[in-house]
């Protein structure tokens, strides 16, 4: 990660988390953060700008606290209320992917379709792709000098 975060956006996100329960999600989601932190790991920070109306920044606020997101992936259909849901089927009931109450895909999605799309695309180019620019300027002299 430490390499990667250089390189790219991260967005942290815990896989099949249907597997855990909402409190166990809750005491996962503070070690990986406390972790990410401890080991001082490049991750997506939502971004606050000077002009921003306090929804958005309420609304990006949110999303840090919500950090990782919890996913739960399925290409299954099942019938739920007269409703066909992609989602997994236990002996208990169905973790529904679309729905806001069993995982965060919905929130992950409309991050990366919609609402941060631009900035995530901005932060690539202009933090990302230019310090790989600038190691790979500097390996290609060093291979030069040799």
């Amino acid at each position: 990660m430490r390499t990667l975060g250089r390189s790219t956006n991260i967005i942290p996100v815990i896989g099949r988390s249907d597997s855990v329960s909402e409190a166990e999600s809750r005491v996962f989601k503070k070690k990986l953060m406390e972790q990410i932190s401890k080991h001082n790991l490049q991750i997506y920070n939502f971004p606050i700008f000077s002009d921003d109306d306090e929804a958005y920044i309420a609304r990006n606020n949110a999303l840090e606290d919500q950090l990782p997101f919890a996913l739960v992936g399925s290409v299954e259909t099942h019938q739920v209320n007269g409703k066909q849901v992609r989602g997994r089927k236990y002996p208990w009931g169905i973790v529904e992917v679309d729905n806001r109450d069993h995982c965060d895909f919905l929130t992950l999605k409309e991050i990366l379709l919609h609402t941060h799309t631009d900035i995530l695309k901005e932060d690539t180019h202009e933090i990302h792709y230019e310090y790989y620019r600038k190691h790979d300027l500097i390996r290609q002299q060093m291979e030069k000098d040799e």
